[in-house]
């Protein structure tokens, strides 16, 4: 396991790897509002920009309000 996300909203956690898609988690009417990162890669240029990119989708499903 290079990467793990888990996501929260309420009680309620997603667990995401690598780079799983966050759309359409909720719990009820709460969209993730925290997120855990666990990175344990190295990275070059290219995937550094491909984990930044994630970490931009991840902030845009998180609690919209």
């Amino acid at each position: 396991m290079a990467q793990k996300f888990i996501l929260r909203a309420g009680d309620r956690e997603f667990d995401l790897n690598g780079y799983q898609s966050p759309r359409g988690l909720r719990n009820k009417d709460k969209r993730p509002d925290k997120v855990k990162i666990e990175v344990n890669e190295e990275f070059d240029s290219v995937g550094l920009r491909r984990h930044i990119d994630y970490l931009i989708i991840l902030s845009n499903a998180m609690a919209l309000r």
